[in-house]
């Protein structure tokens, strides 16, 4: 790899001039395809694409009334009334916002029926009035049609024709004598603002006349530039207001699109003021310790490259891009600067380019490669926001490399004859610090990670993505005081019905409006807009009419001979009421909504979608802000699934749910991309294992921590994860390639790369851990878990990481032969199980023993026989070594003697015992005391010497003389690498001294096995 690079650089400094130009014509056509790229401010698009979040999303373009701005007008003193002030102030109020923001920046204005339509509505209900009647409401007029009260209501018509009373009143009261239709009329105070609002003039004002409230529709409330310029515009209009006569006004607005701008415009003043301070401290940090002032934006300049090229790339490939995945794209660009601190780290140490090149090229594209994949692993989450993320993200990460690699050393300068020797700053010495030989440090990650594991388990899903929107203290105050006056600000669910035309999906709301209107009855809803109970179906509406038709059969005559007999009594003219017997014995007929004229346009046009594929019903629901509450509506539309709940908590609670779903997905395609990468470039799975061993650990401390603190995942804090997830790589493969230089070819230049990791860590916290500081939730969150992942990975990579190579490749006297490989560690831990298991059994069985009543001799003969089966299978489970005895003299051990040999390994012991079961050990009082294996070694007669061989004489002759040899290694000691070392007499007195033969063994190439 480093070859090429180096190849590349001289065929630059070769062609100088040419390459410059190649690189602004790259440049020049980036910026000119980036410059075509489309944004796409949809913010749903980093939602996944499934049926309710389509579904929300049809609703949301469709509907006409979803996001209104709520408008309270009061006194500033909310103890008195002045309903005249109040009014005009509204007035002069509503006619500016009109003249200056419609239609442009407001839809519409939405005030209270005058007098003209609600008259207008009346002619129209009382024109049709069995199609607004239900079953219940036959039980009013049955009361009604008593001849009690039929008299007692024409004497009240009597008195009321005999007063100065308009010819439109006279005009009902012939038409409807009895009152029904305003039993009819009084279910479209579903559709009034609240049950505690009147109509005065053209807006809605509280019973104690102290609040009037009218509703604004923005053209969008998701377009923050617009609304900013229309909110704003408004604060203008209330101030210049108030100069004049109404001081004592204030004016409450509330809504989607006012919490949206609000959000909008913290974040842009969070980002503003922290990133502004860290860029001064980044300058500051980069520039003092590269004693350079150009360096900062050096360094910086592979970002800029890579997501140039990256923008360019995606209008080839895409067209269109997601604003929001390219603002959080551009913050997670921060990792492109690490390739720029590792180079001029590098150079500012060896002041050499073949260095830079030998030394980083490996590691710069080994690192790009795996973060790349890190977030290319985006795409496999259903969101096209996120897709893109991850596209944008792993192409501007590869090219920044490759512009660090081939661009970045021609400006680095040249550092002529001896290299100066740079200043040793604070820095250097956290860099210079050996934390791997700190065994406090080690035990302390092994004991952390254990604990914090058990922590990872309590963190969850946040699936409320409301909790991180940002309120202000005086919008939360607006909030509560429109609380007290109104629901409108209570949550709001909508219940939508669909259907293939309005009919159609009339038809279908039926059902949905009896689970409403049941809820409601509970106490569960609050309050509740429903078009059926405006407006029936047509099904329903031949219901309705039918019903009046038989009501009016069985008590038609009755009722207008009383009406007669009473009007004659009273002395109304003959026929006075001939219009109530032609209206109800009328025939009716159903009507569509198109045809309501005034009751469309006030109540139902704004609940009705209509398009050419699809129309829906929707019912507007107020519920308490209780979990309970809102739980049961979510309940009971899902269980039944006949209706479409529209809900932005709902909607971003599914997005999360995806989102952890996938989440176990995400990890694993990252992992495994991330592990291919690495093993293809080592070419050895133990490199590849303890170089993700970092990034592991720290996920595990990150979320433990998270854990402690009681944070959960959120739908912003979930992406930052990818991005520490791309550092723990990078930080663990630099490291390692320090390791590898250090160990391959002596080369001690492992603190140069801690440097430039260091300097990342300082540049990251610096570019995204400031935003802590936000005032922002979501910003906090990201910050928050940046600060803990990004310390995390720095603290493990240093300690821990050094320490596993270390104890692959060495031991306390040097250099292993050859590295511990994963085969050897496997076997190892295979054999160390059946050891300390199979030591288990015989240790108890030595104890059941002594119990059951056979011959000791037999007993010791069969513990023996176990010890040579278990070393058997420990030995020769190993398949991968080969395993040879040499015996030319066919000793068959049947003849007691002192058997000595060379001690290498622990293993000696096993060989041996392998050989023949009649041999017992010298061994050490610390092997007799073992709880694990002592209690068989003593029952097995095993003989403990500590160097007084004249003390043990008796012991060595009793297994003697049962037939058993004894094994002393006359050492004394394990001896290293093959070497013998002197022999004591130990073994020579006790053969003299007893008479017994002295068998030698030797063992070598033990490391095979």
């Amino acid at each position: 790899m480093s070859k090429l690079f180096i190849a590349i650089y001289r065929l630059i400094e070769k062609f100088k001039i040419f390459s410059l130009f190649l690189l602004v014509v790259i440049v020049l056509i980036s910026a000119f395809f980036a410059s075509q790229l489309k944004l796409s401010e949809d913010i749903t698009k980093i939602l996944p694409d499934t049926d309710k979040i389509n579904n929300m999303n049809f609703v949301y373009s469709n509907s006409k009334f979803m996001d209104k701005v709520v408008f309270n007008i009061s006194l500033k003193d909310t103890t008195k009334s002045n309903p005249n002030l109040l009014s005009d102030f509204a007035d002069r109020l509503t006619d500016s916002i009109n003249s200056r923001f419609v239609p442009k920046l407001v839809q519409s204005i939405d005030f209270a029926p005058g007098q003209e339509e609600m008259m207008d509505v009346y002619n129209i209900v009382l024109n049709n009035l069995p199609v607004f009647l239900t079953e219940e409401d036959y039980k009013v007029i049955d009361t009604l049609i008593l001849a009690k009260n039929i008299e007692n209501t024409m004497a009240t018509n009597y008195s009321t024709l005999m007063s100065p009373i308009s010819f439109v009143t006279k005009k009902l009261i012939a038409a409807d004598p009895l009152f029904f239709t305003p039993i009819a009329l009084n279910k479209f105070k579903s559709a009034n603002i609240d049950n505690d609002f009147q109509i005065y003039n053209r807006y809605f004002i509280s019973d104690n006349k102290r609040n009037i409230i009218f509703l604004l529709t923005p053209t969008s409330t998701n377009k923050t530039a617009n609304n900013n310029i229309l909110f704003d515009g408004v604060d203008e209009i209330i101030k210049n207001l108030a100069k004049n006569d109404y001081a004592d006004i204030r004016v409450d607005y509330f809504g989607n699109a006012v919490v949206a701008l609000g959000n909008a415009n913290q974040i842009k003043k969070d980002i503003i003021i922290t990133v502004t301070l860290a860029m001064i401290v980044l300058i500051l940090v980069i520039s003092l310790f590269f004693r350079s002032k150009r360096t900062f934006f050096i360094v910086f300049l592979p970002v800029a490259f890579g997501a140039l090229v990256s923008l360019a790339m995606l209008y080839i490939f895409k067209k269109e891009i997601s604003a929001i995945s390219l603002g959080i794209g551009s913050v997670l660009l921060g990792i492109s600067v690490d390739y720029a601190l590792h180079i001029y780290s590098h150079f500012r140490q060896h002041g050499s380019h073949s260095l830079i090149f030998k030394n980083l090229s490996t590691p710069v594209i080994l690192s790009s490669l795996t973060t790349a994949s890190a977030f290319l692993s985006l795409y496999f989450v259903n969101s096209e926001a996120l897709n893109d993320l991850g596209l944008f993200a792993a192409i501007s990460i590869i090219s920044a490399a490759l512009f660090s690699l081939i661009v970045l050393p021609h400006l680095t300068g040249i550092k002529k004859g001896r290299l100066e020797t740079h200043s040793i700053n604070w820095i250097d010495k956290v860099a210079g610090f050996n934390y791997s030989k700190n065994s406090t440090l080690k035990l302390g990650i092994v004991v952390a990670t254990i604990v914090l594991f058990f922590f990872s388990k309590q963190v969850g899903f946040d699936a409320d993505m409301m909790k991180n929107n940002y309120m202000s203290d005086e919008l939360k105050q607006v909030e509560q005081r429109l609380n007290k006056v109104t629901n409108l600000s209570k949550k709001t669910i909508y219940i939508v019905s669909p259907g293939d035309n309005p009919d159609d999906a009339m038809e279908n709301n039926n059902r949905t409006s009896k689970l409403i209107n049941k809820l409601k009855d509970e106490g569960t809803i609050q309050n509740a807009s429903v078009v059926n109970n405006i407006f029936p179906s047509q099904r329903e509406q031949v219901k309705a009419i039918n019903i009046w038709n038989n009501y009016w059969k069985i008590n038609g005559e009755k009722v207008i001979s009383e009406i007669n007999t009473d009007a004659q009594s009273l002395g109304f003219r003959d026929g006075a009421f001939g219009k109530f017997e032609a209206w109800i014995n009328a025939e009716f007929k159903p009507i569509s909504f198109y045809d309501t004229g005034v009751i469309n346009h006030l109540f139902l046009e704004n609940f009705i979608i209509e398009t050419d594929t699809l129309s829906a019903i929707i019912n507007v629901v107020k519920v308490n802000n209780r979990d309970e509450d809102i739980t049961k509506v979510y309940d009971t539309f899902n269980e039944n699934q006949i209706a479409w709940i529209i809900d932005k908590r709902l909607i971003t609670s599914e997005f999360v749910t995806i989102l952890k779903d996938n989440f176990n997905k995400l990890v694993l395609i990252s992992i495994s991309l991330v592990f291919i990468i690495l093993l293809l470039a080592y070419g050895r799975i133990e490199l590849t294992i303890i170089t993700m061993i970092p990034m592991i650990l720290s996920w595990i401390w990150t979320v433990g921590i998270m854990g402690i603190l009681g944070i959960e995942f959120n739908i912003f804090n979930i992406i930052i994860l990818t991005f520490i997830f791309g550092l723990g790589i990078d930080y663990s493969i630099f490291i390692m390639r320090g390791l590898l230089l250090e160990y391959k070819y002596g080369i001690h230049n492992i603190s140069s790369y801690k440097v430039s990791v260091i300097l990342s860590g300082i540049t990251t916290l610096l570019g995204i851990g400031v935003l802590i500081f936000a005032a922002h939730p979501a910003l906090r969150s990201i910050a928050t878990m940046s600060i803990i992942g990004i310390l995390s990975v720095i603290f493990i990579t240093f300690t821990l990481l050094p320490a596993i190579f270390k104890w692959l490749v060495t031991y306390k006297k040097g250099l292993r032969n050859r590295p511990i490989t994963l085969v050897d560690f496997l076997f190892s831990m295979w054999a160390l199980f059946v050891f300390v298991s199979g030591s288990i059994i015989l240790s108890i069985l030595s104890l059941l023993f002594r119990l059951v009543p056979i011959p000791t001799k037999a007993k010791k003969i069969f513990i023996h026989k176990l010890f040579r089966y278990l070393t058997w299978f420990m030995i020769y489970m190993n398949f991968v070594s080969k395993k040879i005895i040499i015996n030319p003299n066919n000793e068959d051990y049947t003849k007691p003697a002192i058997i000595i040999a060379n001690h290498q390994s622990h293993i000696d012991l096993m060989l041996m015992m392998l050989l023949n079961h009649r041999v017992v050990v010298l061994t050490n009082p610390r092997n007799f005391s073992n709880p694990i294996y002592g209690p068989a070694l003593r029952y097995a007669g095993f003989i403990k010497v500590g160097g007084n061989y004249e003390s043990i004489i008796n012991q060595v002759k009793k297994q003697t003389d049962e037939g058993y040899s004894v094994v002393i290694f006359p050492e004394g000691h394990r001896s290293e690498g093959g070497k013998l070392k002197r022999f004591h007499k130990g073994a020579f007195y006790l053969a003299s001294e007893l008479n017994l033969d002295i068998l030698p063994l030797l063992y070598t190439d033990k490391r095979k096995l």
